[in-house]
């Protein structure tokens, strides 16, 4: 029995062994190549129109060898899906070619890579998401100018370097822009999927104000609208400043300060959406008819429920709050609204120490235009268990 251990570790060792002499063989041959590939651009243009699943017109290309195989660099390249009156123009790109993937099941033979291009995605008022910002032209609609990128993703996996991306929803007053967006994006049907790195910049896209890592995940219906999200957000110190213009308006969200988070979130079409993580708020200012809030600094686990603006809840678990040199702790402390319930607002905490909390409570209320009971009291010192 040992003897054939033996011989069956002899011949993988070998078999081993002959692969990696194999493999570098065709790399040194590749990378010999190379320099000659300029001399077949139909040869190129022929692979990539059968590869991407539509006719390819390329300006010009070069070769060269990279780690794990070939990348050709690609100027002016023109993708053309039959059937439509668009062309989508990309000035920079490169085809990773990565022949090892062939062992494995499942992988992708190439990654296309975007590069340096000012995207912008926007989301229509009919609940499509319409990609533009690649050189889109005689297009008759956002969902054409999609497709022939769409066919890219479907065949392989597109690569993100150095690009902007703008992000506008006109319905829920959200615009963002990232810079310096490095990361990756896949397709399977109707699910997509990216992972991305950028710089969150402020509205006019000159100051960084922070930067984030991001998973993200979608579902598309048949109109390539969303069906159902799944993500995960970590960001470094972002300045709430410069970003809150940004995002719609909500009375608990702080007009200043430095917010470090990470976040995970769900959300299914007909469901509320939800949100967990960790937060972490210094130098926060709240804003109210009553003038500002101070929060010198804000820890807490959260879980964040909302269905719409009129009905909302957050739970918070191992809350610390800084205030005027003072620090309040709580293990449990949750706000909550549901007007079609009838729930104007609703504060629960198993401990609390009155005073901050209690002008915490006023100026929400008064947010919402709502009056402070008489029988309440508006200041008070003290805990409340």
């Amino acid at each position: 029995m040992k003897k054939i251990f033996r011989r069956l570790r002899t011949l993988l060792w070998t078999a081993l062994t002959l692969l990696t002499v194999l493999a570098a063989v065709i790399v040194g041959i590749g990378k010999l190549l190379m320099p000659y590939s300029v001399h077949y651009q139909p040869e190129l243009e022929a692979w990539l129109s059968e590869a991407f699943n539509q006719p390819v017109k390329v300006e010009s290309f070069n070769g060269e060898w990279k780690a794990f195989g070939p990348r050709i660099s690609l100027q002016g390249l023109t993708l053309m899906p039959e059937g439509l009156q668009s062309e989508i123009a990309i000035k920079t790109a490169a085809l990773d070619i990565k022949p090892l993937n062939a062992l494995i099941p499942g992988r992708p033979l190439y990654s296309f890579r975007i590069i340096g291009a000012d995207l912008s995605l926007e989301r229509a008022t009919d609940g499509r998401y319409v990609l533009s910002g690649l050189g889109v032209s005689d297009t008759s609609g956002g969902q054409e100018s999609n497709a022939g990128l769409r066919d890219v993703v479907l065949n392989g996996e597109v690569s993100l370097q150095d690009i902007s991306l703008s992000f506008d929803d006109p319905e829920r007053d959200i615009h963002l822009l990232l810079n310096d967006v490095n990361g990756r994006f896949k397709a399977n049907g109707r699910r997509l999927a990216a992972e991305i790195k950028a710089r969150v910049t402020d509205k006019g896209g000159v100051r960084v104000i922070g930067d984030l890592d991001a998973i993200v995940r979608v579902r598309l219906d048949s109109n390539q609208r969303l069906r159902e999200a799944s993500w995960h957000v970590e960001t470094g110190e972002l300045l709430l400043t410069d970003l809150i213009p940004q995002l719609p308006h909500h009375p608990l969200i702080p007009v200043s300060g430095r917010l470090n988070a990470e976040v995970w979130g769900q959300w299914q079409r007909g469901e509320p959406q939800q949100m967990q993580g960790v937060l972490d708020l210094r130098d926060a200012q709240l804003s109210s008819q009553t003038g500002p809030l101070v929060v010198d600094h804000l820890n807490s686990r959260f879980n964040f429920e909302f269905t719409h603006r009129k009905n909302w809840r957050a739970d918070m678990a191992g809350l610390t709050v800084g205030y005027a040199g003072e620090e309040w702790q709580s293990d449990r402390f949750s706000v909550a609204r549901n007007l079609p319930q009838n729930l104007g607002l609703w504060v629960s905490a198993d401990y609390a120490e009155l005073e901050y909390p209690l002008q915490l409570t006023q100026r929400i209320m008064a947010n919402y235009g709502k009056q402070w009971p008489l029988s309440v009291p508006r200041r008070a010192q003290g805990g409340v268990t």
